[in-house]
């Protein structure tokens, strides 16, 4: 033993036994091997508790601090080895800390990986008592906090040797969530949005009266599949309430509980009787948001570096600086290297942590708790005005601060506004410059706020039908003036995206779409491609391209925002996602147990990602019918689209478009499968709900008088099927759009309707116009493109020309993929069948109509009319006896 030891200890001893261990660190600096000596020792001291252990001499001393030290190196030798936990088989070492060591381990039973926390053997050799009680308040704090945003425990039990253990939830591939952040890029919202959702977690331990009193980075897992940060180790975690039910046994005064600089000045003066609450995780919160914003810790760069008496001093006694003022004081290269994690340059960094930002921080992180935000949701609360530019309460009040956070708040409203009141704007501007242009400001954003009434509510483009058509398409024509002679790019970029939802509202999609696409231009350009608002755009430009129905334009805009897809809001996530399967089922590339599989993924992650009774639940519900309804399943079908209705009950509003349109959806289902009655009864429950909520020519309004149109005529009741189809048309063509959507399919099926009136010669003028408006539209080979096809083939067959319609049905049915929309390939196949019949090709015929009926791998029938006229034509000709009893036998049971 080594003077140094014997100096150290002997100064060190003559301290009360509160004070000892203290002063052995603080005398040893950074020297660990030096510490465990001195402390070594001390523990040996107490332990033995002889009045003559001074006067031995230091040679016997130093052999017992030997023995102490043998012990040492057997516990670790005992350490190193994996334990034996029956019904789990120990995989590998996930790490250790103070009080346990942590191991991936499966668990037998349920086939699943799970991380086993078992109390470290050299526990035994100091504090063992004390660290039992604590592992064992750690097992029943998880027990009572079961939070989407806390670790999960899932078994507790004791080793041979009587060591505790207990299982978690084991996060395959999970960072710290600075790792996390710092591997995707997250910008500062996204970081915020993450550290609310901590919050959360923290909060409810709050309101169970658990202070978890060890926050940091290393303590918060992102799982990486739900990308929801999991909060761990609660070793040390203190109840608030008076008669706690767990005994959370307290370590003496002099020993600091925490991580620095986590830890929080009332943790370290608990001497002093300063009791440490709630508002100790609030200081180690502010902590952690600081290092998240800027990668730099005040107080202490390395978070494991040694706790030594200086840095008590300074985190007890110094304030904090400005995490804006701690990030300049870095060197240039970490400055610039810290900003592109942050998606953003070293000034943009700068700008967003100064003001709002530095005030929250600063506040959450006072000396006294009194001082800082007085509980974790007081903290979200601020961050949440923050990212609503909404005045922070960290910051002292101005009438100008107020004032900026209101325009930036409403800036929609402003920017549309200053297109009404030029005078006004010049008026606000020669304001600016004299003593008077707070209160002149404040006089025009009011005054701007009245010419906006009735016109400013644009937060869904779905349906944005809470103002007139008229203001609408006047606001957009003045937005294109603006956006031509601006030379902002953000202010050109926030026009565009405003001029892209009016465009959108009006149905106007082809220039809403060229709206969006230029916007993803100019904003890759300024942002980068992986920026929300590029994301936002190029998502909105393949849903205008879905509705044109160009489907594999909307896939190239889908499949460019998947990757980065976690960037965008969660509501937007799910639509983007679901919108890719919907465009790769009108493409048919995809089979439909593939599509169905993808869905089923979205239908989980609902609840986690969107509120589990959302627009964008029920739309999941849609496609998933879509998909079993192009393979004939049509009983899954009307399931799906009764669960999608079902799903919107809480709407809340009188009349929901978006059950009207799911009650067409199952009309177009039931007549496909023949049930003509039970189509008749959804269309028109459907018409109720949309004539209530949509405009006289809404795209999906006039779908549905489309579609009842197709039933009444399938019903032969052709007089009441014509106005229909042709108001629908009519109301589509005199809206004031570039291209008409659904205008080709409604031309399709008025040439259906002359078709069965018997003027096909009418029937055919109709189906060439529709067919000349669909190419000038779009190139898509997609559902509606071949089901307009089949309709000329029909056309050509009922003037006769079954030649023409044989070799244009051949070519079709080649070109078509079999795997997707079976009815319709189906419907084909029997036309070709009766083509062949009429040109007395039999044999080859009834092998078509054959092979077209054992398409339906359920059973179901779906639109039996068209196989009804096939085996009409069929039966008459000349076939076996077999096969004329087959036919027969069909249409006594399909063709009554």
């Amino acid at each position: 033993m080594g003077p140094e030891v014997q100096r150290i200890f002997a100064t060190a001893v003559e301290q009360p036994p509160g004070r000892r261990e203290a002063v052995a660190r603080a005398e040893c600096g950074d020297n660990l091997a030096l510490f465990r000596d001195v402390m070594s020792l001390l523990t040996a001291y107490e332990d033995h508790q002889e009045d003559d252990f001074l006067e031995k001499p230091f040679f016997e001393v130093g052999k017992l601090l030997e023995d102490v030290r043998d012990e040492s190196l057997r516990l670790k030798a005992r350490e190193e080895v994996p334990p034996q936990i029956p019904g789990y088989t120990i995989q590998k070492s996930l790490g250790s800390g103070a009080m346990g060591q942590v191991f991936l381990a499966t668990q037998e039973q349920l086939a699943r990986p799970v991380a086993v926390k078992v109390l470290r053997p050299r526990s035994l050799e100091h504090h063992y008592e004390e660290f039992v009680v604590r592992f064992r308040n750690e097992c029943k704090v998880l027990a009572m906090l079961p939070h989407e945003n806390i670790a999960k425990i899932y078994e507790v039990g004791r080793l041979e040797d009587e060591r505790p253990f207990f299982t978690l939830e084991y996060l395959e591939g999970a960072q710290t969530v600075q790792q996390f952040c710092d591997q995707i890029g997250a910008d500062i919202h996204q970081r915020l949005r993450l550290f609310l959702k901590i919050c959360d977690g923290v909060a409810f331990a709050h309101r169970n009266a658990i202070v978890h009193r060890d926050l940091k980075p290393s303590n918060i897992l992102i799982d990486p599949e739900s990308r929801q940060p999991k909060i761990i180790d609660f070793g040390i975690a203190k109840s608030i309430q008076p008669h706690a039910a767990i005994d959370f046994t307290e370590t003496p005064d002099w020993r600091p509980m925490g991580t620095p600089p986590f830890i929080s000045p009332e943790q370290l003066r608990r001497s002093e009787g300063v009791v440490a609450d709630t508002r100790s995780d609030v200081y180690a919160l502010g902590m952690l948001l600081y290092v998240l914003l800027t990668d730099t810790r005040p107080f202490l760069p390395d978070e494991e570096a040694a706790f030594d008496f200086d840095l008590w001093k300074k985190i007890v006694e110094e304030p904090a600086s400005a995490p804006s003022h701690a990030y300049l004081q870095c060197d240039p290269a970490r400055r610039r290297a810290v900003a592109e994690r942050r998606a953003v340059t070293p000034v943009q960094l700068v700008a967003q942590l100064k003001r709002d930002l530095d005030w929250i921080v600063l506040k959450a992180v006072r000396k006294n708790p009194d001082d800082r935000y007085q509980s974790v949701l007081a903290l979200a609360d601020d961050i949440e005005r923050y990212l609503t530019h909404q005045p922070v309460k960290a910051r002292p009040d101005s009438w100008f601060y107020h004032v900026s956070k209101f325009v930036r708040r409403h800036w929609l409203s402003v920017t549309v506004g200053c297109l009404f009141g030029t005078s006004l704007l010049t008026l606000a501007t020669i304001a600016f410059f004299n003593n008077q242009k707070a209160i002149r400001e404040a006089e025009r954003v009011e005054v701007l706020l009245e010419h906006l009434k009735g016109v400013v509510d644009l937060s869904d483009p779905l349906f944005p039908d809470l103002f007139r058509d008229v203001t609408r398409r006047k606001v957009a024509n003045e937005l294109q003036t603006a956006i031509e002679v601006s030379r902002d790019a953000d202010l050109r970029m926030t026009l565009m995206e405003i001029q892209g939802t009016l465009l959108y509202g009006l149905g106007d999609y082809r220039q809403a779409g060229d709206r969006y696409t230029g916007l993803v231009r100019l904003a890759e350009r300024r942002l980068g491609p992986r920026h929300e608002r590029t994301l936002r755009a190029a998502y909105w430009a393949g849903v205008c391209s879905m509705a044109l129905e160009e489907a594999d334009r909307a896939l190239m805009f889908f499949d460019r925002v998947l990757p980065d897809v976690a960037v965008l809001a969660p509501h937007l996530q799910m639509r983007l996602r679901r919108a890719r399967v919907e465009a790769l089922r009108q493409l048919g590339q995809t089979k439909s147990d593939r599509l169905i599989e993808l869905l089923e993924v979205m239908e989980a992650d609902v609840g986690v990602l969107v509120e589990p009774r959302s627009f964008e639940a029920s739309q999941i519900a849609v496609t998933k019918g879509h998909v079993h309804r192009d393979v004939s399943q049509f009983k899954l079908a009307e399931t799906a689209y009764h669960r999608a209705l079902n799903l919107r009950l809480n709407d809340g509003r009188v009349s929901d478009p978006i059950r009207g349109i799911t009650y067409n959806y199952l009309a177009v289902n039931a007549r496909m499968a023949g049930r003509l009655d039970d189509a008749l009864e959804y269309a028109l429950h459907g018409r109720g709900l949309l004539e209530g909520a949509l405009r006289r020519d809404h795209p999906y309004l006039l779908q549905l008088y489309n579609n009842l149109g197709n039933i009444y005529s399938d019903l032969g009741r052709l007089a009441e099927a014509e106005p229909l189809l042709r108001k629908a048309l009519l109301l589509r063509s005199d809206a004031d759009v570039t291209v008409r959507p659904f205008q080709t399919n409604m031309l399709n099926n008025l040439a259906d309707l002359y078709l069965g009136w018997g003027c096909a010669e009418d029937a055919e003028a109709v189906k060439l116009f529709e067919l000349t408006v669909r190419g000038e539209g779009r190139g898509t080979r997609d559902l509606n493109h071949w089901a307009s096809l089949l309709t000329l083939a029909e056309i050509y067959q009922a003037q006769g020309r079954h030649g023409e319609a044989a070799m244009f049905l051949e070519t079709v049915l080649t070109e078509w993929p079999l795997e997707s929309h079976v009815p319709y390939y189906a419907v084909g196949m029997s036309l070709l069948a009766r083509s062949e019949a009429e040109q007395g090709r039999y044999e080859h015929g009834f092998a078509l109509f054959r092979q077209a009926r054992l398409l339906s791998s359920n059973g179901e029938k779906w639109f039996p009319g068209y196989f009804c006229e096939a085996a009409v034509v069929l039966a008459e000709g000349e076939l076996e006896e077999a096969e004329r009893a087959e036919l027969r036998a069909f249409l006594a049971e399909t063709c009554p």
